[in-house]
């Protein structure tokens, strides 16, 4: 055999051996952080067609179905009689007209008048 085919040996055993290598120190790529903007909050909100009607929701938390973005969490409190109190609802995050931040419920019922 030639001295080329041993060249072209070494090589690629020289290439296998450091590719070996680096998958075996390669990490895991890191998965993103996901954001929670709202988390141990209390939000307020009002959707676009009913300005007037406000609920509040207890840990909300923006969640992604589909193709659409929404805002979920257990609801605490609304301006007026409100059937959903104690579910948790799933708003779609466009059909949001405010989006009012507090830190617990006491405070958002110390500024607004929410009827548990």
């Amino acid at each position: 055999m030639s001295k080329r085919f041993w060249a072209v040996v070494v090589v690629v055993a020289v290439g296998l051996v450091a590719g070996a290598r680096m998958a075996a120190n390669a990490e895991d790529p890191k998965k993103p952080v996901v954001e929670e903007p709202f988390k141990g909050k209390v939000v307020v909100f009002a959707i676009r067609k009913d300005a007037n009607k406000l609920t509040a929701l207890q840990g909300p938390q923006v969640k992604r179905l589909g193709d659409t973005d929404f805002l979920m969490g257990q609801v605490v409190g609304s301006t007026g009689e409100d059937w959903r109190l104690g579910a948790v609802v799933w708003v779609p995050v466009g059909d949001l007209g405010e989006v009012v931040e507090f830190k617990d419920l006491r405070e958002a019922t110390r500024v607004l008048r929410l009827s548990p």
